[in-house]
């Protein structure tokens, strides 16, 4: 039986595998690398704000993740915003 392909920058952050992550990063993948995920073109760091992951952002951003990376015009801290909204006093939260 084959192992299994490590997964990518991308799924990892939006997974918030903070580790696996890591391990992208040590291995050379470009932190700011932007592709289509889910329809949209994005960076590892906005799926893992958007998914409200803050280990794994903190870890984009300590390793060069652009922390005004642009997402269809959205940024970084708008999704990140959106997903604390969310969390707490928003929609999902309370």
């Amino acid at each position: 039986m084959a192992a299994a392909a490590p997964m990518s920058l991308q799924q990892a952050a939006r997974e918030g595998n903070t580790a696996e992550v890591l391990a992208r990063l040590e291995e050379g993948a470009d932190v700011n690398q932007r592709l289509t995920v889910g329809g949209l073109y994005t960076s590892a760091l906005v799926l893992a704000a958007g998914a409200g992951h803050l280990d794994t952002v903190e870890a984009l951003a300590a390793n060069g993740a652009d922390l005004d990376a642009q997402q269809h015009f959205v940024s970084v801290c708008q999704v990140a915003s959106v997903s604390d909204w969310l969390a707490g006093d928003g929609v999902g939260g309370g």
